[in-house]
């Protein structure tokens, strides 16, 4: 009787409901416990995960069952079936033909005549008085695709730039696709931009990057960007899709850095918050696009301090100070 009542113990015994055709299962066996706390454990990351995405549905990005939807649609599922509660889901934003859904600010300049197209069509022109960090602010009308910028600057050897920000997130970085040559409906939404390159950066909106400085009204993880040689082309044209079509998912990871300990970066701080883990720190990094985080390590559970960075480390590596207790991580993207 007593093996008997031994091998029942261990065993996972299956019950039905009634009137439900879910799968209970018991948990006598400390395995099988530490199994079922695993499993919580992972819903609840993939739940948070899952959120970081969902709060930029708000901003005009188009939806895609990307893997963050999907991990949401996963715990969602199993969590009813194992615990039979799930979270709630949002509806989410869906666009049309990749366009916007709402109207959005920009605001932008460039050092120091600019000219700001929306699917080719001109929204405003004019000399951006770089010195005085005034910026011009223009309204993107709910369908729009495309917005592409020509930025006529000084003759070198002055450095030229252009910088902005649209109120969906969207600003200039090195996403943008910029060329110094002139191509007839280099504007338009559907122009084959394949072959120009991707955008250098010079630097984000803060006071410390010389000669612009900072502009109050464009965000502050907004960058610089030009050419690659911002001295010599005098005159450059960039583009970029203003939302995200699904045809090109990007994907992304945090990655430590090989001496990742007792580091922080210098001068390029975005936010500052409250964690209980380096793992809700990295979800709030995919929440404020951040390219890099540090978080403080504490010998006990508690709240601990989580940075987060515009740039990383391996952008700005003269930046990398030492942070004695601290661990850091960067963005990796993967582009499809």
């Amino acid at each position: 009787m007593l093996v008997d009542n031994a091998k029942d113990s261990v065993k996972e015994r299956k019950e039905k409901r009634k009137g439900s055709s879910s799968t209970v299962y018991s948990l006598d066996s400390p395995c099988s416990l530490a199994v079922s706390l695993l499993s919580y454990e992972l819903i609840s990351v993939l739940i948070a995960f899952s959120e970081a995405m969902f709060t930029s549905w708000n901003s005009g990005h188009k939806f895609c069952l990307n893997s963050s939807a999907l991990a949401y649609f996963f715990a969602a599922t199993y969590s009813q079936r194992r615990f039979g509660f799930a979270p709630v889901q949002r509806t989410p934003q869906r666009l049309s033909q990749g366009s916007t859904t709402t109207s959005m600010q920009f605001n932008v300049t460039c050092d120091n005549y600019l000219s700001v197209y929306v699917d080719g069509n001109l929204l405003g022109e004019g000399e951006t008085h770089i010195t005085s960090t005034r910026f011009h602010q223009y309204k993107v009308h709910p369908g729009s695709h495309v917005i592409a910028l020509r930025c006529k600057g000084k003759s070198p050897p002055f450095v030229k730039a252009i910088i902005g920000s649209l109120s969906n997130g969207v600003v200039t970085d090195n996403t943008w696709k910029c060329t110094n040559i002139f191509s007839q409906g280099w504007n338009m939404r559907n122009y084959p931009d394949e072959s120009w390159p991707m955008a250098a950066s010079y630097g984000t909106n803060n006071p410390s990057i010389l000669p612009w400085g900072y502009f109050e009204g464009i965000e502050p993880k907004a960058a610089w960007i030009w050419t690659n040689d911002n001295t010599g082309d005098v005159e450059v044209y960039c583009r970029r899709n203003i939302v995200f079509p699904c045809t090109k998912v990007k994907y992304s990871f945090f990655q430590p850095r090989e001496t990742n300990k007792d580091i922080a970066l210098q001068g390029f701080l975005l936010h500052q918050a409250k964690v209980a883990s380096d793992i809700e720190c990295g979800l709030r990094c995919s929440q404020y696009a951040c390219a890099s985080f540090t978080v403080q390590q504490l010998g006990s559970r508690g709240p601990r301090l989580c940075e987060l960075y515009t740039e990383s480390a391996t952008s700005k590596p003269t930046s990398v100070m030492k942070r004695t207790g601290f661990r850091y991580y960067e963005r990796i993207h993967v582009y499809h």
